[in-house]
């Protein structure tokens, strides 16, 4: 299958559907679910989840003014990247698969959100760092702290996608960009508001209100919106479809064991597609 016709199966797919032309996805192994809290698998994710949410913590105690600094995109992208992370492992710790296979027609709330926010976390999280290290990130300010800054800025997103694509293999699909993109349109739509009818930033550094120097929606507002346009029309595509490249390989599916009476062992053979939906 060609590259075009595989990213259009993608789109015509649902959502959460788990069958591919390689077989059944094995969505209790590609999350680890119901290994166990004292599993290794489950001891490394709850590790995994306590330092993001270190880090989230330790960022509200060295920024200047707390109470705002939920109005910045960092807190926010290392949050979603928390709730990835802790619904990870609460599926591995506490929940049980039971011997069941993963039903996209029932409900599995847990394993959609969390299957949803990876693709959330890890696209926004590599936007937000690869723009704060290019367009804000200021080397001659005394006042940064560097661990914050990189666990904020690429040290959680890190965590999630090393551990989204070594520890899990979690099949992100190419569909999910709607909730990339919505979200990315979100943050804008913040951004131009807090600029242009809001007009409150108690850090103001020079003679603009902007959260963000380098897009000032009410003094250069051409610039933000060539900004906001390439963003989401391009670098968030763009980094949806790396990541979705990367989480090809090695997918777990579903798989049965058959005898080889010549052979005369067991060999394993993809699960019928059927299966899936038992």
């Amino acid at each position: 299958m060609s590259c075009g016709q595989r990213c259009g199966s993608e789109f015509k797919r649902p959502m959460f559907d788990i069958e591919e032309n390689e077989g059944s996805l094995d969505i209790n192994a590609s999350f680890h679910i119901g290994k166990g809290l004292l599993s290794v698998v489950g001891i490394i994710k709850f590790i995994t989840f306590a330092i993001a949410v270190v880090s989230l913590v330790y960022s509200f105690t060295v920024i200047e003014i707390p109470s705002f600094y939920p109005a910045f995109l960092t807190p926010w992208t290392v949050f979603f990247g928390i709730l990835q992370l802790g619904g990870s492992w609460i599926l591995t710790a506490f929940y049980s698969k039971d011997g069941s296979i993963y039903n996209p027609q029932n409900k599995n709330v847990l394993v959609k959100i969390t299957w949803l926010l990876y693709s959330v976390a890890g696209v926004i999280g590599c936007c937000i760092t690869i723009l704060f290290w290019g367009a804000v990130y200021d080397p001659d300010n005394p006042s940064n702290d560097m661990f914050d800054k990189i666990m904020t800025h690429g040290g959680v997103v890190a965590i999630v996608l090393l551990q989204g694509n070594l520890l899990d293999r979690v099949p992100m699909r190419l569909k999910h960009i709607a909730f990339s993109d919505g979200l990315a349109v979100i943050f804008s739509i913040w951004l131009a508001l807090q600029n242009t009818v809001i007009k409150y930033n108690p850090n103001i550094d020079d003679d603009d209100d902007a959260i963000y120097d380098a897009m000032k929606w009410r003094t250069e507002t051409t610039s933000a919106i060539i900004q906001t346009v390439l963003v989401i029309v391009l670098v968030v595509p763009l980094f949806q479809t790396i990541l979705w490249a990367v989480s090809l390989p090695k997918r777990r599916y579903l798989v049965e064991e058959v005898y080889d009476v010549d052979k005369g062992e067991v060999q394993e053979k993809p699960a019928d597609q059927e299966e899936g939906h038992v």
